[in-house]
């Protein structure tokens, strides 16, 4: 008796930590969407037309920001990163486990290009970086615009809250500027 009460207890704890496993998946993907979406939207105010590409790139993104030292950002955010929440969560980032995905689900979009008046731009996405809390992010991009055959743009990263269900733009940084 005492060992199918072991194994029932054991199979219940396996699927809680199963259930458990697959809520967070959703809402992470659920958040990463709207972090996305939130970044797009705030773009939309300068009028631009914006191309955006459907798959993020990690790689570019993590040569120019040292989450260990903040060195590479100043004034006000610096000030604002230097809280020990933001602190701990930039120092346990672990780039070596954060993945490409695409920007969208079952090969619909997750959003649409911008339609704007001004010249042409493309916006690149970083994968949207969760504190293991889920109450913090960072998400970076790169905006490019195109004027005949000159290129300039800038690599920007911002840094979100989670406060009672909803993501709000705490502060952000330009990284590099590109010429």
């Amino acid at each position: 008796m005492r060992r199918y009460l072991n194994r029932t207890l054991l199979f219940c704890a396996l699927l809680l930590t199963v259930s458990k496993t697959s809520y967070a998946q959703k809402l992470r993907r659920s958040d990463t969407i709207s972090i996305h979406n939130l970044v797009v939207d705030r773009l939309k105010i300068h009028k631009n037309q914006i191309t955006i590409n459907l798959q993020t790139d990690r790689s570019d993104y993590l040569r120019y920001f040292d989450f260990k030292d903040l060195n590479t950002v100043g004034g006000d955010t610096k000030r604002f990163l230097e809280q020990k929440e933001w602190r701990t969560f930039l120092s346990n980032v672990d780039t070596s486990k954060i993945a490409d995905y695409k920007l969208e689900t079952k090969g619909k979009r997750w959003f649409k290009d911008i339609e704007g008046i001004l010249p042409a731009e493309r916006l690149i996405f970083s994968p949207v970086i969760f504190s293991k809390e889920s109450n913090k992010a960072i998400v970076m991009f790169t905006l490019l615009s195109f004027s005949g055959s000159n290129l300039s743009g800038s690599k920007t990263a911002w840094f979100y809250e989670n406060l009672k269900g909803k993501w709000l733009l705490k502060t952000g940084q330009v990284i590099v500027y590109i010429d």
